[in-house]
């Protein structure tokens, strides 16, 4: 057998593995090999994502994409207040 087609056979045996032993590992690993999505902008979204949950819980991530080359990610965490702007009834 030559070295591409081991290495595919390898390739195959190893997703199998990972998707019985860890499938949260697989389903990334999947995307990435179907959408050709770098892994790096995989890895800094999710790491946004991360400091949103751990600080405030609240906020969003932003992609910043020009001419297919992800340029920035960044987050911004934000306060939920739920409350009124103004402190005084339309009636007052």
């Amino acid at each position: 057998m030559d070295y591409e087609k081991e290495k595919k056979n390898n390739e195959e045996k190893f997703m199998v593995v990972l998707q019985a032993t860890r499938p949260d590992l697989w389903a990334i690993a999947n995307l990435i090999d179907t959408t050709n999505v770098n892994w790096k902008v995989l890895w800094k979204v999710a790491y946004h994502l991360e400091n949103i949950s751990s600080r405030t819980k609240y906020g969003k991530v932003v992609v910043e994409i020009e001419d297919n080359v992800v340029r920035f990610v960044r987050s911004d965490v934000a306060d939920r207040v739920n409350e009124p702007l103004l402190l005084v009834t339309e009636d007052a």
